[in-house]
């Protein structure tokens, strides 16, 4: 680089007239000196410019120097990734499926990976490394439609198999007055571009739209692909709520999840389940008219005239029983609620609706009689006890469009039961519901109540007497029931013969005017 090496001297001060002396030499003098001073100037700036000119093209190799530099920076962490990434590849054996992300390698060809992104502009490839190259694209101008869901192979291009993202579809979005235990849908499983095998779905419901506050979850539930139940207990009353849910493939694994949609709860819920259906279209008893009680799941709606179920001579015909005799036939029935939770919910923990009879329709008939026509248990079977031959136990009758399950109810705790003389009847059909429309509390002290158990709940309205229920006295007050007795299997339980809490077996062979029928419908959901 050049340098400045030219001197300026100062010419120093002008010579004033106010001073004669000489004045003429000293003014040529100085005269010689500006001459002199300019010429050195002229040679001072021309070294100057020189030296610009020189600084400037070093600023430009400099940053030419710079740009090259981080050019081979960027070259270096690409090699050091590239370099990883070979590091960490894997060797398979031949006769494999490869799977990397979602492109699927079939065996059979060598193959090379790249990822890149081409620009439809320039048309930038990846090295190929003189190997057949895959190029994984998203999106861009020169892909197929769904360009996202393809890979090039070559110059073609091949679709690639991937989970389509599910759609909520029940309930509707912002949908109102939801229930309890509500029923969340998903549209079918489906494989973009390809096929699988739906192995499981997982399910969340949030209180909030952000999806930060989880309500309630179910994971890699093989059971429920396509829809499930919210259970009770997880939902309040007035509250939105927002729900997801993805699907999962055996193959190509989760989907992604669903948008999330909301619902609002009602500011009452439902304590029938999801669905369910009460008879009520038929019989007007509906969910008002129900005295439930929550501590016991169990309910009692009121009565239902002959006129809007069946008398009971239809019934005797329908069922196929003719033994013994038939009296009370336009006796109405006593409609009760039979929650999933209450303790005589001997049906699989399913709510159900249990029509009763409030008088017995025969009397003078054995259990035997019953079991011969497919009216003791209400199976689908011969039942875990016979006559002495088998009959099965599924007798179902039709009434108003609504199919009944013809049986028995249940009188003891347990099929069979043991004679201990101790709350014998705890948790059946008849203590759980027959004592609370009776108008005696079957409390400690009650006759028989020792033997047979008290009462849990309070009595539902004022109660009928025995004279109402034909209990205690009269033609066929000895209902039979299910229960078999352990240890002296030929005996079975009867109920009521002596009062509501009566508890009293008797060979399932045995016919007496005391020994009655009082038949109960449960209601067959559709």
């Amino acid at each position: 680089m050049g340098e400045i090496t030219q001197t300026v001297t100062d010419p120093g001060t002008a010579p004033q007239r106010t001073d004669p002396a000489n004045f003429d030499s000293r003014a040529d003098s100085f005269l010689s000196a500006i001459e002199s001073w300019g010429t050195d100037l002229s040679t001072y700036a021309s070294q100057a410019n020189s030296l610009r000119s020189d600084v400037n093209g070093y600023k430009s190799d400099a940053e030419t120097a710079e740009t090259n530099a981080e050019t081979a920076q960027t070259a270096a962490e690409s090699a050091q990734a590239a370099a990883t990434a070979t590091a960490n590849a894997t060797t398979y054996a031949g006769g494999t499926t490869y799977a990397a992300g979602d492109v699927v390698l079939d065996p059979g060809d060598s193959y090379k990976a790249y990822i890149s992104q081409q620009s439809s502009n320039t048309g930038n490839t990846p090295n190929t490394d003189d190997g057949t190259w895959w190029e994984i694209i998203s999106g861009f101008e020169d892909a197929p439609a769904d360009g996202e869901h393809y890979v090039r192979k070559d110059e073609g291009w091949v679709q690639i198999p991937k989970m389509q993202q599910p759609t909520n579809a029940s309930p509707a979005d912002s949908a109102s007055g939801i229930g309890e235990t509500p029923t969340l849908s998903g549209d079918s499983f489906t494989v973009m571009f390809g096929s699988d095998t739906h192995a499981s779905s997982d399910w969340e419901v949030y209180s909030d739209v952000g999806l930060n506050t989880l309500v309630w979850s179910s994971y890699d539930d093989a059971s429920n692909l396509e829809s499930i139940d919210v259970p009770a207990g997880n939902l309040s009353v007035s509250t939105t709520y927002y729900w997801i849910h993805r699907k999962t493939g055996t193959t190509y694994g989760d989907s992604a999840w669903s948008t999330a949609t909301s619902f609002d709860t009602a500011a009452e819920f439902s304590v029938y389940p999801a669905g369910f259906d009460d008879h009520s279209s038929v019989d007007g008893l509906d969910e008002d008219d129900l005295d439930y009680d929550s501590d016991t799941d169990t309910g009692f709606y009121g009565e239902v005239a002959t006129a809007n179920l069946v008398t009971g001579a239809n019934l005797d015909g329908d069922a196929g029983l003719s033994s013994g005799t038939a009296y009370n036939s336009t006796a109405p029935w006593l409609k009760f609620y039979v929650g999933p939770n209450a303790d005589c919910n001997r049906n699989n923990g399913v709510a159900y609706v249990l029509f009763v009879a409030s008088k017995p329709y025969r009397y003078n008939l054995s259990w035997n009689n019953i079991y011969d026509a497919g009216c003791v248990y209400g199976v689908d079977g011969n039942g875990p006890y016979n006559s002495g031959s088998n009959t099965n136990q599924l007798t179902t009758v039709t009434y108003g469009g609504y199919n009944f399950k013809v049986r028995l109810l249940t009188g003891a705790d347990d099929e069979p039961f043991v004679d201990d003389d101790n709350d014998m009847g705890d948790n059946s059909e008849w203590n759980d519901l027959m004592y609370r429309v009776h108008e005696t509390d079957v409390v400690e002290g009650t006759s028989y109540a020792d033997d047979a158990g008290v009462q849990v709940g309070d009595n539902w309205g004022d109660g009928y007497t025995d004279g109402d229920l034909v209990i205690a006295s009269g033609d066929g007050r000895y209902c039979w029931c299910q229960e078999t007795k352990s240890g002296d299997t030929s005996r079975r339980v009867r109920r009521g013969g002596a009062g509501v809490a009566g508890f009293a077996t008797a060979t399932s062979s045995v016919t007496h005017t005391a020994g009655g029928w009082r038949p109960c419908l449960e209601l067959v959901q559709p």
